[in-house]
C-alpha cells in the first residue's frame, strides 16, 4: 500500500487544483453607470413631459446619445392630414457636467438633463431649459408611442 501512495498523490492533487473554484466566478458583476445605460442602449422615447399633452406621435420623438459626446434626435408631429411624420432630425453636442447630468450645446436652444432614476428600459430625468429658464420631468422609454 505504501508503494502506490507515491503515485496517488501527485493524482490526487492535480484533480483538486484542477477543480479548485475561481474567485473570480463569484465576483458581483459591476452595475452599469447612468451614462453607460444612457449611450450604450440605444434610442429613448418620450413617454411623458410634465403638463404636456403627448398623443401617440409625440411620443415616437426620440434621442439617441452617442459615443458620450453627441446626441441625435427626431422630432415627430401630425402632419394636416393627421399622420405622424418626421418634422425634423437634429445633431448636437453635449458634454457631461456629472455622473447624471449633462448639458446639450443647441446653438438655438441649449437644455441640461439631470437622470433621476435610469434602468436598460427607462429613464426619469429633470429637463432645464437654460433658455426658458424652465424644468419639467420627462419619461422615457424603449418604445415609441407606447406606455
Amino acid at each position: 500500500m505504501k508503494s502506490l501512495q507515491p503515485f496517488f498523490a501527485p493524482i490526487f492533487l492535480s484533480l483538486l487544483i484542477l477543480t479548485a473554484c475561481s474567485n473570480d466566478d463569484d465576483a458581483p458583476q459591476a452595475e452599469p453607470t447612468p451614462e453607460e445605460l444612457l449611450t450604450e442602449t440605444g434610442k429613448w422615447y418620450i413617454e411623458y413631459m410634465e403638463n404636456e399633452i403627448m398623443d401617440d406621435c409625440d411620443k415616437r420623438t426620440s434621442y439617441e446619445f452617442k459615443g458620450n459626446t453627441n446626441t441625435e434626435i427626431w422630432y415627430y408631429t401630425d402632419d394636416t392630414s393627421s399622420d405622424c411624420q418626421i418634422a425634423y432630425t437634429k445633431t448636437n453636442n453635449f458634454e457631461w457636467l456629472s455622473d447624471t447630468q449633462l448639458r446639450v450645446l443647441d446653438d438655438d436652444y441649449p437644455y441640461e438633463l439631470t437622470i433621476k432614476s435610469i434602468s436598460e428600459t427607462e429613464m426619469t430625468a429633470d429637463f432645464y431649459s437654460i433658455v426658458n429658464d424652465e424644468t419639467k420631468e420627462m419619461v422615457f422609454d424603449k418604445n415609441p408611442g407606447e406606455g
